[in-house]
């Protein structure tokens, strides 16, 4: 009498409602009354009441009598990308299997199963009266698909003891690899979990692992790959941010849970709507994304179940960002993905090492082109360059005593690798000053030389530089003003000029002003902007002239950034801690945003503001940070159109996998 609303549901009936209106698979028996009631929150409706169990067994909820709740564990294992998860828990399998048995034969269905069963005990030796006593207390049903295509649907039991089930289904057992220390099978029997725990769970999948004691059934062993690499990379539904924020409504324990992401299911509920229902829908994905749970749960107590049914809405939720693939590699990722240019797709690969000094190219669908083992770390960037000049692009990069060049299918061009006399700590810099492709490669050695290279290896004959009384902190940028070509020679202090093409000096400056070591930025006049030990704006530009200025929110922790704004002016973002603040190329402040962690990187995309902090990446339309943002990363990520589709990919590192997001805005 206290609720606001009083809600009563049968089940059975509104199932048999859906298929007048659906062409989803009928499920009958599932359960009948149920009498709630309803609360609405800000931002939750939550329903709590209960429902009967018969003893007479008229219903699959009914198979729960004198079954504990269980927990919900298998949330530590299944991906975050699940939209929907149905499992079952109970505490004495044999006592369920015995009363599944019963259900099947008061509605007629126990001949044709007891049939199957014995067809695949003949066949397999399988005898599911003994699997039955070494399944533990969860089984279920996931799909990771926001659509809810068959292809990633899953299906899973816990063990008692994983080897000894893994003796008594031996028999249906093919061997078919091992993959990162966990086994990869195929079953003869592709029903095994629905077979035994009802058709809720049906869903054809042959393909299986073990992980932590739950035998966990897909539909191909890419599927099966795809499990173990999220496991691995710890990216699992427990630790998505959505659903932490959801398990306050979830009970600990139950018999009974359906899970749903209401948001990314409804494109799927609009599939199975008859045509003469589903022409009268439309679908608005930005009114039902924020509808991030929905779940059903029953607990049986004293021969009733207690019910709860929630709908969360998450006001945070903002999917600007939308992950393409994911992929675990041998290690953990050590180096920033680059990308290099396919003549093959029009595409880009992606390039990156990882920890076991592993090279990997992958394509934008995340499917490795090619691996391979070099000896060494590879230093700063990976740059395309098209040797042949016959565009068809290959992959120049650098250790710390070879340069290497890598073509499109793994294998080096000829005179690569290439040792050098010498060792380097910083990347090289490649450069087509005319974009005829007669290329230099120029690579700074330890003793503060700059040696210059063609593209087959070969030093550049007439280069004149002299070596700089400091140390050189950066790999050289070019850059034209007026048909006059610059390398930057940047170190930490004015001593940095700007060299000619032949290395000879240009431009130098007076050399007394110490920077605070960031980076040096150029603007589109061919000005260079450094920040001083003191806290100052340095400016230098092409005739050598240099000034100092005391610019407000500039200190000498300071990180500064230039980038183009929609007109044609020019802006800078100066990076103070936790608070980035924008400013015009009048010194005069425009905004500013506080973060809550502090601010180790700041770059431009395309007119956008980015930057990053230790762990998290944000991107920034003016003062506001835009929908699907921050991401989490290892600090190691690279942003561009990978697959020509107008589209930002943003190719990122977290728990040392390797994620693709594609910027959806």
């Amino acid at each position: 009498k206290s609720a606001a609303i009083n809600l009563f549901i049968n089940f059975n009936a509104i199932l048999e409602l859906g298929q007048i209106y659906t062409y989803s698979e009928n499920i009958n028996n599932f359960s009948e009354w149920f009498a709630l009631d309803l609360k609405i929150k800000d931002n939750a409706i939550i329903t709590n009441g209960f429902g009967k169990i018969n003893n007479t067994i008229e219903n699959y909820t009914d198979l729960f009598i004198n079954q504990s709740p269980t927990e919900l564990s298998i949330t530590q294992i299944i991906p975050q990308s699940t939209s929907k998860l149905i499992t079952i828990g109970f505490d004495k399998s044999k006592m369920f299997l015995s009363k599944r048995k019963k259900l099947l034969q008061k509605q007629n269905k126990f001949w044709s199963w007891d049939k199957k069963r014995k067809q695949i005990n003949n066949n397999t030796g399988l005898d599911y009266n003994l699997l039955i006593n070494q399944i533990s207390d969860e089984v279920g049903f996931f799909n990771t698909s926001s659509s809810q295509v068959s292809d990633a649907n899953f299906t899973f039991f816990k063990s008692n003891n994983s080897i000894t089930a893994s003796a008594i289904i031996q028999g249906i057992i093919i061997p078919k690899e091992n993959y990162k220390n966990f086994p990869i099978n195929y079953s003869k029997d592709n029903n095994i979990t629905s077979n035994l725990f009802g058709d809720i769970f049906k869903s054809n999948t042959n393909y299986f692992t073990v992980i932590d004691d739950y035998f966990i059934f897909g539909n191909s062993e890419n599927s099966i790959k795809y499990i173990i690499d999220n496991y691995k990379a710890k990216n699992t539904l427990q630790n998505n941010d959505y659903f932490q924020k959801y398990k306050i409504y979830l009970s600990r324990k139950g018999n009974f849970t359906l899970y749903i992401n209401p948001g990314k299911a409804a494109k799927k509920i609009k599939n199975i709507l008859k045509p003469k229902y589903k022409k009268n829908i439309s679908i608005n994905n930005d009114s039902l994304i924020q509808f991030t749970s929905f779940s059903i749960q029953l607990s049986n107590k004293n021969d009733l179940l207690l019910t709860n049914i929630n709908l969360y809405y998450d006001s945070d939720f903002q999917e600007g960002i939308q992950e393409e693939w994911f992929i675990q590699l041998d290690t953990t990722i050590k180096t920033k993905p680059h990308f290099v240019k396919n003549h093959f797709t029009k595409e880009k690969m992606i390039v990156v090492q990882t920890n076991s000094n592993m090279i990997y190219a992958i394509n934008s669908e995340g499917k490795i082109i090619w691996e391979k083992l070099i000896d060494s770390e590879i230093i700063g960037k990976i740059n395309s360059i098209d040797v042949y000049r016959n565009n068809k692009y290959q992959c120049l990069f650098n250790t710390k005593n070879e340069i290497h060049i890598i073509d499109r299918n793994g294998e080096y061009v000829d005179g690569f690798p290439l040792k050098l006399d010498f060792n380097t700590s910083l990347s090289h810099s490649l450069f087509d000053y005319n974009n005829n492709k007669k290329y230099r490669i120029m690579i700074i050695s330890d003793n503060n030389i700059i040696h210059n290279f063609n593209k087959k290896g070969q030093k550049v004959i007439g280069w004149k530089h002299q070596k700089n009384k400091d140390m050189i902190s950066a790999p050289l940028q070019h850059f034209k003003i007026n048909k006059r070509d610059y390398i930057l020679e940047e170190t930490n202090k004015s001593s940095s000029r700007l060299l000619a093409l032949n290395g000879s000096n240009r431009v130098t400056y007076n050399n007394s002003t110490i920077f605070n070591g960031k980076k040096i930025n150029i603007d589109k006049e061919g000005a260079l902007y450094a920040i001083t030990i003191d806290g100052k704006l340095w400016k230098g530009d092409t005739n050598g002239n240099s000034t100092e200025t005391t610019v407000t929110k500039l200190d000498s922790n300071s990180i500064l950034h230039i980038y183009p704004s929609n007109s044609k002016e020019q802006y800078f973002a100066i990076a103070n801690k936790n608070i980035i603040t924008i400013i015009n190329d009048e010194f005069k402040e425009l905004y500013s945003v506080e973060f809550n962690e502090i601010i180790t990187q700041v770059f431009s995309i395309n007119n956008k503001l980015a930057l990053s902090t230790k762990n998290k990446l944000f991107i920034l339309d003016k003062d506001k940070i835009i929908d699907g943002f921050p991401i989490k990363t290892d600090g190691l990520f690279n942003i561009d159109d990978i697959n020509n589709n107008d589209k930002l990919n943003i190719i990122n590192t977290k728990n040392g996998a390797l994620y693709n997001y594609e910027l959806l805005n």
